[in-house]
């Protein structure tokens, strides 16, 4: 309560008798929401993390492995990677949330890296599926400072009574890298590889056993199969024998995010919801349109039309920063109360 210590009496603070806040601020390094393009949400339920990593400059005999999954552009320019992984056999007896590992125990980064698609059908295919062409058309490596690395949660595996610590990842490539800039209606393949040091080795007894890339639902699955190259060769992503989904094939999770407005029928970002519709206090004209917001990738516009068989739709409000969710933007409509009046929100 005011007054602080240091005063005589109470009578000497303005605020004397009132309870006291005290002053400070939450910062974050997570970047402004901005449009989904691709998603491949992690399988939470029966989800494995599939190995994909390698060691730096390598004096122990362990085979690396790399792992792709294939995606189709909208045509809009990739600014954000984000993937879920976790490392494996890390506290997989441990129920609660954990910490990442750390020194020498934690990755030195990641290699990101997407390629063109070698299609099942193309000449000179060795598989008979599809996989990356190599070389990428562009690979950078992040430090893991840079990854933006979190706990996402814990996975119980009930077929086998162990746990797996979920971690979530992201890279902004607006900052230090530069964007991907695809076609429209092109398939390509993303590739994600821990790096860990030379120094680090695997710790089946109070460590961990390497990196992992999450899978996604199986109806999450998206064209062919992820893969996977221990050697020199791409072969098709299985989950492991003794898993929920015993050598079935599997695809893996991300998500692709970008800062340019949505266009067509083929754009991948849900519609914009409105949440409600009301009138106006007694006295003036119009309604209130409340909606969810999709803050920072293009401008959003309140429009209207009175029949929704024709194309004839007019804007009424343009927001250039609408709040993101779960907040609620109020849109007011001041314009003649019509018997028949229909509403949506465009972004472009």
């Amino acid at each position: 309560m005011y007054p602080p210590a240091g005063w005589e009496t109470a009578t000497n603070h303005p605020y004397a008798g009132q309870s006291v806040n005290m002053a400070y601020e939450l910062l974050t390094d997570v970047c402004p929401r901005r449009a989904k393009k691709w998603n491949q949400p992690p399988d939470m339920v029966y989800g494995q993390n599939m190995e994909s990593f390698t060691i730096s400059n390598a004096q122990y005999q362990i085979t690396p492995s790399l792992r792709a999954d294939d995606f189709i552009s909208d045509g809009r320019r990739i600014t954000d990677i984000h993937w879920w992984g976790s490392y494996l056999n890390y506290s997989n007896a441990w129920p609660e949330p954990v910490l990442p590992p750390m020194g020498v125990a934690s990755p030195l980064g990641f290699i990101l890296s997407w390629h063109h698609d070698l299609a099942a059908s193309a000449p000179g295919n060795p598989g008979g599926y599809s996989m990356p062409v190599d070389p990428p058309i562009v690979e950078i490596y992040v430090p893991i400072k840079d990854c933006h690395e979190v706990y996402y949660g814990v996975v119980p595996q009930f077929w086998n009574g162990k746990f797996e610590h979920e971690f979530q990842y992201y890279v902004d490539l607006l900052g230090q890298y530069e964007p991907w800039y695809e076609t429209s209606g092109t398939v390509y393949w993303l590739n994600i590889q821990a790096v860990f040091s030379n120094q680090w080795y695997p710790e089946p007894e109070g460590g961990h056993t390497g990196w992992g890339w999450k899978t996604t639902p199986i109806n999450h699955i998206w064209n062919d199969f992820s893969v996977v190259k221990t050697n020199q060769s791409w072969v098709i992503g299985h989950y492991p024998p003794l898993h929920y989904y015993p050598n079935l094939p599997c695809d893996l999770a991300f998500e692709l995010t970008t800062d340019e407005v949505g266009a067509g029928t083929n754009w991948w970002t849900q519609p914009i919801v409105i949440k409600s519709i009301s009138r106006l206090a007694s006295g003036s004209t119009g309604k209130a349109i409340r909606s969810v917001g999709d803050y920072g990738a293009g401008i959003q516009y309140l429009q209207t039309s009175t029949n929704l068989m024709t194309t004839n739709w007019v804007d009424i409000v343009a927001r250039t920063n609408p709040l993101p969710p779960p907040f609620t933007n109020t849109w007011k409509d001041l314009s003649a109360v019509e018997t028949s009046k229909f509403y949506r929100i465009q972004q472009r």
